[in-house]
């Protein structure tokens, strides 16, 4: 009952200002290196930074990435409605917004009116976004690789931009300073319901985050 209180397990890394515990985000983004490494491989993504890929297979992946925003958009509102803050309200329901108007834009300048049906690859992704709106954490990190996988593709393919590339459009969209910074506030809420969680729902925050990183590339695989 004497002495200097109780023992600090951590008191090596005390003045350790070097030693800074890795977020959640960061651990999960991590964790992806395999998948992320296989999407810079497939030849769509390569054709599509180089402006080399077939309009074909273009105009193939809008048509899916048309029938996957209008689902999207419904699970970014399931995320407004469980959010625990107004802020955090505004933000994923101004997110189902942007989907609906402001992406889908791109898609009708190129596909018009074709209406196409949903692929085996469109169907599992969506249904898995419902299927994880059992908490707002776990919806919140399967909803996180959209943002994020396409953020950082925009950021690397936009240096090859250029006034004849024939994708340039979507380049210039998911390359966007403003689409990097709904993408930062995304990975902050993300790490906050993190903090919040408890082991078991931060396991099923990593297994939503993963599994939709997995069909973010099954989705760019199929086209």
């Amino acid at each position: 009952g004497e002495g200097n209180g109780p023992i600090d397990h951590f008191h090596e890394l005390r003045g350790a200002a070097s030693i800074v515990p890795a977020s959640w985000s960061t651990l999960a983004w991590e964790q992806a290196a395999a998948v992320r490494a296989d999407v810079d491989e497939l030849e769509f993504v390569r054709g599509l930074g180089e402006g080399t890929l077939p309009r074909e297979a273009f105009l193939r992946y809008l048509a899916q990435d048309a029938i996957y925003l209008g689902e999207y958009s419904r699970v970014l509102a399931k995320a407004s409605a469980l959010a625990p803050t107004p802020e955090e309200q505004t933000f994923w329901a101004r997110s189902a917004e942007s989907s609906i108007v402001e992406e889908r834009r791109l898609h009708e300048s190129h596909l018009g009116a074709t209406v196409a049906a949903p692929a085996p690859q469109t169907l599992a992704y969506t249904n898995h976004l419902h299927a994880s709106a059992r908490s707002y954490a776990e919806l919140v990190a399967a909803l996180l690789p959209c943002f994020w996988l396409y953020t950082d593709l925009g950021i690397r393919l936009a240096t090859r931009r250029h006034d004849e590339h024939p994708y340039d459009d979507w380049l210039a969209m998911y390359g966007d300073p403003a689409f990097t910074a709904a993408t930062a506030r995304a990975t902050e809420i993300a790490d906050a319901a993190a903090l919040e969680a408890g082991p078991i729902e931060r396991a099923r925050m990593d297994a939503a985050f993963a599994r939709s990183m997995e069909h973010e590339r099954e989705f760019f695989a199929r086209a």
